[in-house]
């Protein structure tokens, strides 16, 4: 997709023959193909063993590194054995090669090199909405994961017979593991691990809140299901992570943080990290650094194209106060090296579609506006969800009628926060959206919005958009002013006459039609489509009054810019005549009107300050009898200026 000239996705470059495995979770794998590019992350096992508490959690957006950084964890701590529990000696030593070749390979920590049984366990596949189905799933990873460890039963092993019956009971018998089996199972094999190796395990959990994230935000989960499944969540957990002595440290990664109340309060020890979090964030994405490194692996030595990859896939903002780091969504990167092509690739791997039911709420709907134009919003950020609060998310997501409060707009935006959609501006309490993927993302999606909503003649919205496209395109400001009294005006006055509300969607249109916001909306539409312009929707300036910039703030409802031109576009919406007036000539003073207030924008656009600049200033006016009136004012380069109105019934 192309949006703007410079951002295009296009790309120049050859590619080279380095490759950097996608999708690869496995850490040997990753560090074993010849021609792979990799990036380093292996101090992140040293602070991870040196953190003081015990037990931590990662939550970061997804595909940020978590499972790969879990698995080379696992590879550094686990002893290497073979299938009767002895020591693998060949494989013990190629290992260690390959750690001694990576920065952790220079410190003191490779004396704890493959010391620790580790336990490493995916709840990936436990997304399951009823209770059955969740201990179905918990036995078939509980058995695969027992059937690592049936060298325990072997002859050497040192463990009772009990205890060897117990381990083939998870493996041989899992369809008869009662719920209480389920529970204590990763306690029992902390224990005989622990026995068999004389050393303390090491437990790593990816995706811990898998269960919770599915049957909270999915619809048809009842509260009954919910309830069970969230009361043996709480058993499972504490007996695993805070009730195992067995434990010298756990790490579990996911994408949300949760309250420690209720059901999650077996995990009050835990110490979290996220992308606010100072601590451990250089280790999720890639810096600054780590892309040039690669960069350069892949032949890219232009700071022109670097500038144009830093803006497409750069700009979280991870960390807290003055210790942070800028990052890269690291799966967006990977993608664009290994194919060359700007597109859109973190955003296309998840789904936020719930966004077109959450944009009947004007505030959302217009903050999301403000992040498309570049702008940054404000909302109380809560990184830690209760049980009630994701029961509230998932509830706007799904049913449009739902009621949504500030509590439920900051609720809202923190989600987005926490699962990657927008980042921290260098101002605290501000957030914006972290790059030119994400702005896109969210563009399509205002979009697919306004085709929902309205039922609009695609051709006619097309030949609007190429009407403005047009007026880019030609510098002479009598053409200018027939493309807006002619074929721009009319097409639109057909647009408006024909639009409707889509009969399926009153639940979404409260408030919507009859008002300014149709024309603002409609408009939007269409700006949104004009490639490569600069566009701005309800962006705030300093206004200009008789040609002096006061202190009094204003709000523009549309700017496009484009090189030598400039065009603002205020909207009024004419409700009633006023006096001794009828709706129609009331319509038309409002035009005016509307153009008088976005002259007062002028500093948007930059005149003077740019040699032979032309501003374009458009009122538009619609009246309740869909009487559409335009009135504009063009300033040429000279400062000439070309006035011009239109009216019809």
């Amino acid at each position: 997709m192309k949006r703007t000239k410079n951002l295009s996705s296009e790309s120049n470059r050859d590619i080279k023959k380095a490759r950097i495995e996608l999708g690869v979770s496995n850490f040997v794998k990753l560090f074993s193909y010849e021609e792979s590019v990799t990036v380093d992350k292996t101090m992140l096992i040293k602070e991870f063993w040196q953190y003081p508490a015990e037990s931590l959690l990662m939550a970061f957006p997804r595909r940020w590194g978590k499972s790969i950084n879990l698995d080379m964890i696992n590879e550094f701590f686990s002893p290497k054995l073979d299938s009767k529990g002895n020591e693998d000696k060949e494989l013990h030593q190629k290992r260690q090669e390959l750690f001694t070749k990576l920065k952790i390979g220079q410190t003191d920590l490779m004396s704890e090199y493959g010391k620790y049984p580790v336990i490493y366990i995916d709840m990936k596949s436990a997304k399951k909405g009823s209770y059955s189905e969740l201990l179905d799933a918990l036995k078939n990873i509980v058995s695969r994961l027992y059937e690592k460890y049936l060298y325990l039963i072997n002859e050497q092993s040192d463990l009772a017979d009990y205890q060897k019956i117990e381990v083939k009971k998870y493996v041989e018998r899992k369809q008869d593991l009662t719920p209480e089996d389920l529970s204590s199972s990763l306690l029992n094999i902390s224990k005989l691990l622990k026995q068999y190796h004389s050393q303390p395990v090491i437990i790593l959990m990816d995706e811990y809140d898998a269960t919770y994230n599915y049957v909270y935000t999915e619809p048809g989960v009842s509260d009954e299901e919910r309830q069970q499944i969230v009361n043996f969540l709480k058993g499972f957990y504490e007996n695993t992570f805070k009730g195992n002595e067995y434990l010298v440290k756990s790490l579990m990664t996911g994408v949300l943080r949760f309250a420690k109340d209720g059901s999650l309060s077996g995990l009050n020890h835990v110490k979290e990290h996220n992308i606010t979090s100072k601590e451990f964030s250089q280790y999720y994405g890639f810096s600054q650094d780590e892309v040039d490194i690669l960069c350069s692996k892949f032949g890219i030595t232009d700071d022109a194209d670097k500038e144009k990859i830093s803006t497409w896939y750069n700009g979280y903002y991870q960390g807290a106060n003055n210790q942070h780091v800028n990052v890269y969504c690291a799966w967006s990167i990977i993608n664009y090296l290994n194919s060359g092509d700007f597109m859109k690739y973190w955003s296309e791997s998840g789904s936020i579609s719930f966004l077109n039911k959450l944009f009947s709420n004007q505030q959302i709907k217009h903050n999301i506006e403000t992040l498309i134009k570049g702008g940054v919003i404000e909302f109380k950020f809560n990184d830690q969800l209760s049980a009630d609060q994701f029961k509230k998310l998932g509830e706007m997501a799904h049913n449009a009628s739902v009621e949504i409060n500030s509590e439920g707009i900051d609720l809202f935006f923190s989600y987005m926060l926490v699962t990657g959609y927008l980042t921290q501006s260098d101002k605290s309490g501000e957030y914006k959206l972290p790059n030119y993927e994400l702005t896109l993302e969210f563009e399509d999606k205002l979009l697919s919005f306004y085709k929902q909503i309205y039922t609009i003649d695609p051709n006619k919205m097309s030949q609007l958009t190429q009407n403005l496209s047009k007026i880019f395109g030609d510098h002479d400001s009598l053409t200018i002013k027939n493309l807006l009294t002619g074929d721009f005006y009319y097409t639109l006055k057909s647009v408006i006459e024909d639009c409707k509300l889509t009969q399926d969607k009153s639940s979404l249109s409260q408030g919507l039609f009859g008002n300014e916001d149709l024309v603002h909306s409609l408009l939007n539409y269409i700006a949104l489509q004009v490639y490569d312009k600069k566009f701005a929707t309800e962006i705030y300036t300093k206004k200009t009054i008789d040609g002096q910039v006061t202190d009094r703030s204003g709000r523009a409802d549309i700017m496009l810019s484009h090189k030598k031109q400039g065009l603002i576009i205020e909207m009024k919406y004419t409700k009633e005549p006023i006096k001794d007036k009828s709706l129609k000539d009331t319509n038309a003073s409002k035009s005016q009107e509307a153009l008088n207030q976005a002259k007062t924008y002028s500093e948007l656009i930059p005149g003077s300050a740019i040699d032979d600049y032309m501003q374009i200033f458009c009122g538009i006016s619609i009246s309740a009898e869909q009487d559409v009136a335009l009135s504009g004012e063009i300033i040429n380069p000279d400062s000439s200026n070309l006035d011009f109105s239109i009216t019809e019934s």
